[in-house]
C-alpha cells in the first residue's frame, strides 16, 4: 500500500495551499475529520484537498481563515489555486449549485443555446464569430473541427 504524500509547496499554488492546511491543521493537534467538523465539510474533503486531489471551495477558505484565526490567508489563496485549474473563478460553487437546483433558468441575449440550436445556426454563429469565414474547415456535417486551413 502506498502513501500518499502532500506535494512540495513550491509545485504550485495549489501544493502550496495543501502544504499550510496541513500545517496549521498539525499545529493545532487536530486530525482531518476533526477539521472537517469544524468547517462543516468531511475529513475525506479535508484529506483530499492536503493530497491536491480535490479543491476547496471559496466558502471553505474563508472557514479556515476564520477556524485558525488567520486574516484572508486561504480565502487570498483561492484565485491562484482556481486559476491553475484553467476554471473561471466561481465555477467550483456553480458546479455544487447547479447539482443541487431543481430548476436552471438560462438568459442568453445574443446567442440561442442548446436544444433550440440547429445545425445551420451554429454554423452562422461560427462564421460571425470568425475573422475570415473561409478560414474555418469543416470536420463532418455536426459541427467545426477548429483547425484552420
Amino acid at each position: 500500500m502506498q502513501i500518499e504524500r502532500t506535494p512540495a509547496p513550491s509545485e504550485s499554488a495549489r501544493a502550496f495551499f495543501a502544504f499550510h492546511l496541513k500545517r496549521h491543521r498539525e499545529e493545532k493537534g487536530w486530525s482531518q475529520p476533526a477539521l472537517g467538523a469544524k468547517i462543516h465539510i468531511s475529513g475525506s474533503l479535508v484529506s483530499g484537498i492536503e493530497l491536491c486531489t480535490r479543491l476547496p471551495t471559496f466558502k471553505v477558505c474563508q472557514n479556515l481563515d476564520e477556524v485558525f484565526g488567520l486574516i484572508q490567508y486561504f480565502e487570498a489563496l483561492y484565485p491562484r489555486v482556481i486559476e491553475e485549474t484553467g476554471l473561471p473563478a466561481g465555477f467550483p460553487e456553480f458546479i455544487d449549485a447547479e447539482a443541487e437546483a431543481g430548476m436552471i433558468k438560462l438568459y442568453e441575449n445574443f446567442v440561442i443555446t442548446g436544444l433550440f440550436q440547429t445545425e445551420e445556426y451554429a454554423r452562422a454563429v461560427l462564421r460571425a464569430g470568425s475573422s475570415s469565414p473561409r478560414s474555418w474547415k469543416a470536420s463532418s456535417p455536426r459541427g467545426w473541427s477548429g483547425r484552420r486551413s
